[in-house]
This record gives structure tokens, sequence and C-alpha cells, in this order.
């Protein structure tokens, strides 16, 4: 996998010996809650792994894990000049992904 820039990245995190990571930092509906997404494309190889065994591994360092999700498409949007991202599944017309 590698990572992508998207339209929205608005930071990138460097580290000695890694590549170069770009992410879009954003508020939560509420208006508190930092959070930053970043992307990541496939090769073919990686895609025919994934369809042929429908798993994705989250590796995170450290002893405990932050609160996180694996999405197939963006949650960002804009509000009011910010940044802001929908965790509770509503897409832009207000209606629910949960059906």
């Amino acid at each position: 996998m590698k990572p992508v820039k998207t339209e929205t990245s608005n930071v990138t995190f460097v580290g000695q010996g890694c590549e170069d990571l770009p992410g879009t930092r954003y508020l939560c509906d509420d208006g508190i809650t930092p959070g930053i997404e970043t992307v990541w494309e496939l090769n073919e190889k990686e895609k025919d792994q994934v369809l042929k065994e429908g798993k994705l591994y989250l590796y995170i360092m450290g002893r405990t894990v932050q609160p996180c999700f694996i999405a197939t498409e963006s949650a960002i949007r804009y509000e009011d000049k910010d940044i802001r991202i929908d965790v509770k599944g509503e897409v832009e017309d207000g209606s629910s992904d949960d059906k």
C-alpha cells in the first residue's frame, strides 16, 4: 500500500526512515474532538489478496489502541470552513446508512 495525498490533505507527517504520510486533520461532529484521515492505495496484488481473504490488518504502535475505524470511502466534509467527519454513518442529505 502507498499513502495518497487527497484534495483535503492539509498536513504531512514525516519520520526518519519513513515515507512522508499526507493526511487530513478534521474535527468530529462535536466540534471538539480532533482526528486525522489518511488514504492508502492498494496495488493489484493487495487488491487480489483483499478480494480473496476479505481482510485488512490495522497495526498501531504503542501499548493502547486509539479510537479508529477503516472505511471504503471518505467521511470528510467541509462545514463553516472547518473540515469535519461524520462518524455516525450519516450521509450529506441527513439520511442514515443504518437501515
